[in-house]
Order: C-alpha cells, then sequence, then structure tokens
C-alpha cells in the first residue's frame, strides 16, 4: 500500500476507534481533529494536561547525555521549528543553538497548533529512545505532512534517535 494510502488509512482507523465514528464518516478527515483546529491556539494549549515539574531540562543536556534520561520525564523550552500540518500530533522545538527534539503526543489527545512555528513553547512527557520501526513511522509521517517523497531505506540500521512522548504543553 503506497505510504499517503497508509497514513489515511491509520487516521481513519484512529479517528474510528477514537471517537466511536464509521470509517466512512471519516472520509476527507477526522472531524474532532478539524473542530480543534479551528480552536485558537492558546485555547489548544490548555487541552493538555498541566505541567508536573518546576524546572526545565535544557534540551543541549538532554543530547549530551540521553541514556541518564530515557524513560524519565522531563520538561524542555524552545521555540517551535515545525508542528504536524496534519493532526498537530508532533512538533519541534530547538535551542538558541539550533538542536532539537522532537515532542510526540497521542493523536488527538493535545493538538499543536498548525501556525506555531516560531513560537516558544514548553513541554513535558516520557523521554524516549526510538526504534527503527518507529523512526520510519515518524519520517513518513513528518513527509505526509510537509508532502515530499519517503524512502524507508533512508532510515539506517543502527540509527539512534530520542523524543519526548508528550503529556502537557504550553505554547506561548
Amino acid at each position: 500500500m503506497p505510504a499517503t494510502a497508509a497514513s489515511k488509512l491509520h487516521r481513519e482507523s484512529h479517528c474510528a476507534q477514537a471517537h466511536g465514528r464509521r470509517p466512512e464518516e471519516t472520509l476527507g478527515g477526522c472531524p474532532e481533529t478539524k473542530k480543534a483546529a479551528a480552536i485558537p491556539s492558546v485555547e489548544r494549549a490548555a487541552r493538555s494536561k498541566p505541567l508536573a515539574l518546576k524546572q526545565p531540562v535544557a534540551i543541549a543536556a538532554l543530547l549530551a547525555r540521553p541514556a541518564s534520561f530515557v524513560g524519565k520525564t522531563v520538561q524542555v523550552t524552545g521555540k517551535i521549528t515545525a508542528v504536524c500540518q496534519e493532526m498537530g500530533c508532533w512538533m519541534y522545538l530547538a535551542d538558541d543553538q539550533g538542536r532539537k527534539i522532537r515532542i510526540k503526543v497521542n493523536d488527538g489527545e493535545i493538538v499543536f497548533p498548525n501556525d506555531g512555528a516560531g513560537r516558544i513553547a514548553t513541554a513535558e512527557g516520557v523521554f524516549t529512545k526510538m526504534t527503527r520501526e518507529q523512526l520510519i513511522e515518524q519520517a513518513q509521517d513528518e513527509a505526509e505532512s510537509s508532502k515530499r517523497p519517503f524512502d524507508p531505506a533512508s532510515i539506517k540500521s543502527g540509527t539512534v534517535e530520542y523524543q519526548i512522548q508528550g503529556t502537557g504543553a504550553v505554547i506561548k
């Protein structure tokens, strides 16, 4: 199945499971996600769980010593450099030196604003090490969101990346 068709099927299946809709009711996108996209950005951030940690960890510290943070809840602050344009389910935050970390949330739980790039955000969640399969899925989703081609072979075996499985975010 082509990547785009697989992604569409995933989104339709997600909507059907998450919102109790039949797949034919989700053609053209999830109505719940479309409703969330119409909410002003400030209110969308309010849909997340409240941030529990008092102090963010520098993105540079996470990336310099990732093994010491894996499995732990962390909080980071940075400038939003990219946001999922289809479901608002991920965003990248960067520090002042351009080091980036991906924040991924479960579809529909939190919707990051499509127009968030350039804004400052604080996000919280569990720091995780990604498998090759997860990296392929991530790259495929990002390629579809930005409407560019993707070749799974571009993700080499042994590639290691980290992300934050987000539970909360505040966007300024």
